[in-house]
């Protein structure tokens, strides 16, 4: 009998074993999923290093070498998303150390949303201006900008359109979903900043807006792009996902957690949110035509264009 119950809590202590030993081999192989720059890897058993590529799996006692302007993105097979944006030499052993437990679901959905729009990313990156901007809208009418046939969330929603030649002011236009205006507004700038508490908006709710402006007498108008306003729950809802997402990466400056979100956003058709980080990201990021490309099909998609 003693013999018999040595014998299962032997068994038992055996799979204990195999499943962490597994879990943490699982925590020391890393993918590659972005490189830029010159980045090499040498192996445990490499005499040389050699160029790393995207889809590389690396694993314990390897060490990547990297150049200066270059940048790379890993992620273990727990989900944890690790980036190296400055020259040197790293021991994946001591990257596996640093990698953390993570809320894994929504990062990996839109990780993978992400790899599939920047499958094919070439080229020097684009030097984006408000002319760029301007030549996938209309140029027949003043062009909107944002929000544009999309949601919106937030107490207060930033309107932009382009700027009409000789125009010196523009009359903002808000209606309801029949059509009926809630309030005009002039204004010098091309933005307009509405506070949903000062007026009776609804959660959720239909809008159009619009601009027209007086140039020597002729009424130029735009177009008049829909938004439609989520409510309060669903607005927590993507707010925890965010948070999510955010605890998968490991930096709060990261280019790949930056990019996740505006492309999460972009999914939700919260187009406004998923610009300012596009933006953000275009700011502060060189030669990485991810970003780059992942911005160009942002427009065209909010252009119509696609």
């Amino acid at each position: 009998m003693k013999k018999s119950i040595v014998k299962y809590l032997l068994v038992i202590l055996f799979a204990n074993l195999l499943i962490k030993s597994e879990s943490f081999a699982q925590d020391n192989i890393f993918k590659v999923y972005l490189v830029n720059g010159n980045v090499q890897l040498q192996g445990k058993t490499d005499s040389n290093p050699k160029p790393l590529l995207v889809g590389k799996e690396i694993y314990p006692g390897s060490t990547i070498i990297t150049s200066e302007n270059s940048y790379l993105c890993l992620q273990n097979q727990n989900g944890y998303i690790m980036e190296i944006s400055k020259a040197g030499k790293f021991k994946i052993d001591d990257l596996s150390k640093k990698a953390k437990k993570v809320n894994y679901n929504v990062a990996k959905k839109y990780f993978e949303f992400l790899l599939e729009s920047i499958k094919e990313t070439s080229g020097k990156r684009t030097s984006f201006s408000l002319s760029t901007e301007r030549s996938f809208f209309d140029t027949q009418r003043i062009a909107t900008f944002l929000p544009k046939n999309c949601n919106v969330m937030g107490k207060s929603i930033k309107f932009s359109w382009f700027p009409e030649k000789n125009a010196e002011e523009y009359t903002f236009i808000l209606k309801n979903n029949f059509s009926e205006e809630i309030t005009a507004i002039k204004t010098k700038d091309t933005t307009f900043n509405l506070d949903l508490n000062t007026l009776k908006i609804q959660k959720p709710g239909f809008y159009h807006w619009c601009v027209t402006t007086n140039t020597g007498g002729k009424i130029r108008m735009s177009d008049e792009p829909y938004i439609f306003i989520i409510d309060n729950n669903s607005e927590n809802m993507i707010n925890a996902d965010i948070e999510s997402i955010k605890s998968s990466v490991d930096d709060d400056n990261s280019i790949i957690g930056g990019l996740l979100i505006a492309q999460y956003f972009e999914r939700k058709n919260l187009m406004q949110e998923a610009y300012n980080h596009y933006f953000r990201l275009l700011k502060y990021t060189k030669n990485l035509p991810a970003i780059n490309n992942a911005y160009m099909n942002f427009l065209v998609k909010l252009s119509g264009k696609q």
